[in-house]
């Protein structure tokens, strides 16, 4: 792959689509109860192209019980893709939503999909989880699901809430 823009390129409608973020968003609040195996949301997947990298960001929007259930994410793809995952949320071991500590996790560099998962509180308030990864595509085209369950088994649902977005910023092409 080659960074964009170079010297002499010429700049053709293909490669300026290339450079468009791809941007997907939760319009319907999804929710796992009893449950800590890691599922594909249904409407966070990112379309990604071939021989392309990209910088993933996301937001989520989730909620439980507090003390019950919390969080955890991880990624599944088609295809051939290397993703090194991250982000910053509420520590899993805090006891409610209105105030607490943060941490700040990452998974080493992973091309078998499905992906390891990173864990964070839920909360009866709502919390904000912050969510990175670098991705590279292989050779063919792919989806990028993210992937997420409660952290513990828990009656009270944890949820993934409507507004939870990623977007996907194409960084290297060829």
């Amino acid at each position: 792959m080659v960074a964009y823009w170079k010297t002499g390129m010429r700049i053709t409608s293909g490669r300026l689509n290339r450079a468009l973020p791809v941007e997907v968003r939760k319009l319907v609040t999804s929710s796992r109860t009893s449950d800590t195996a890691l599922a594909a949301d249904t409407e966070l997947v990112l379309p990604l192209l071939a021989n392309t990298s990209y910088l993933v960001k996301g937001t989520l929007l989730v909620s439980g019980g507090d003390g019950a259930g919390d969080f955890q994410y991880g990624w599944e793809w088609t295809n051939t893709m290397t993703v090194i995952m991250g982000g910053g949320g509420p520590v899993d071991s805090i006891a409610s939503g209105t105030s607490g500590s943060a941490q700040f996790a990452y998974a080493a560099v992973d091309t078998s999909s499905p992906s390891a998962s990173i864990g964070y509180a839920a909360s009866a308030t709502g919390m904000n989880v912050q969510i990175s990864a670098t991705v590279e595509v292989g050779a063919s085209a792919g989806n990028l699901s993210l992937r997420w369950a409660q952290l513990s088994s828990n009656v009270t649902a944890s949820n993934l809430l409507v507004g939870s977005v990623l977007t996907a910023l194409p960084t290297r092409f060829s």
